[in-house]
């Protein structure tokens, strides 16, 4: 009797993790659902503000129509779900490197808002919010990539691309690779759709460009003071909610999220799903921690 005790505490401390988990997923998505209805009555940011700054773009992600890489093509973001698997990276041999969708911090097709928009010498051309992560490498005084505000990217810095070497070589197919871009041209253009997928390593290869799956949050005052850069401080937070994905499968996964949400309506006095895609546990949770702080 006395082996077994500790394996059926062990057993339920995951059980008792699970549903603070939840509780914090569904206090969340409630003040999720109150939030989105304040922000919804607010303008989009003009060119100026949006590169000064400006917090009126409703999420921090990429539009709807972006593509994204997997082992079976060209894919829209908006048709990406949680267990697709996509391009995050290319070893030096050339090698591709495929990774699943975990979560997504956002999934609305509906709204129209304002993108940064940065073309490349490669004629690779990347869309995401301002205040959504990209690895740079800066004109001046730069000598490694990290990670900036696609608001603060500016003409001459360098970006990676993916690209296919048109060498008759692999099978007739080109050596693919990640090649440095210089930024050729940075504006503002509305497009419509916010979705944000997050992959295991945080990054995400989309419309040939890489990006990271984060963007600015909450805890960046907190991060910030503590001298911790932004993405890789989101990527430490987001840990648990990774591993009880690799632990449940996207299939369980996605049944959460579908109960999340659900309690969730309810609570708001909604009797009829919203339409705005599942939230994830991950955005759901934070939120609920946010919540409970102020």
């Amino acid at each position: 009797m006395g082996s077994r005790t500790p394996a059926i505490a062990r057993r339920y401390r995951w059980y008792l993790l699970l549903v603070v988990l939840l509780g914090l997923a569904v206090s969340g998505k409630v003040q999720a659902r109150r939030l989105k209805s304040t922000l919804d009555d607010l303008t989009t940011c003009s060119f100026a503000d949006a590169f000064a700054g400006c917090d009126k773009v409703l999420g921090n992600c990429f539009p709807g129509d972006a593509m994204v890489t997997t082992p079976s093509g060209a894919k829209k973001m908006s048709l990406l779900k949680v267990g697709d698997k996509v391009l995050t990276d290319i070893t030096q041999e050339g090698d591709m490197v495929f990774e699943e969708v975990y979560m997504f911090g956002h999934k609305d097709p509906t709204p129209v808002v304002n993108f940064v928009r940065v073309d490349t010498s490669h004629n690779a051309t990347l869309r995401l919010t301002p205040d959504h992560f990209v690895p740079v490498k800066r004109a001046k005084g730069g000598g490694r990539l990290r990670e900036i505000p696609a608001s603060q990217v500016k003409v001459g810095d360098t970006i990676l691309v993916h690209v296919t070497d048109d060498d008759g070589m692999h099978g007739g197919v080109g050596k693919q690779s990640l090649r440095e871009s210089r930024v050729t041209r940075v504006e503002l253009t509305a497009d419509q759709g916010l979705f944000n997928p997050y992959t295991m390593s945080g990054n995400i290869v989309v419309d040939n460009v890489v990006a990271s799956c984060h963007s600015s949050s909450f805890l960046d005052s907190a991060m910030n003071m503590l001298g911790i850069h932004i993405p890789q401080g989101y990527q430490v937070v987001f840990a648990p909610i990774r591993a009880t994905y690799r632990l449940l499968g996207a299939k369980n996964f996605h049944g959460i999220e579908y109960v999340i949400d659900r309690v969730a309506d309810f609570v708001n006095g909604d009797r009829a799903p919203t339409g705005s895609g599942s939230s994830t546990i991950a955005a759901a949770g934070l939120a609920g921690w946010r919540h409970q702080s102020l």
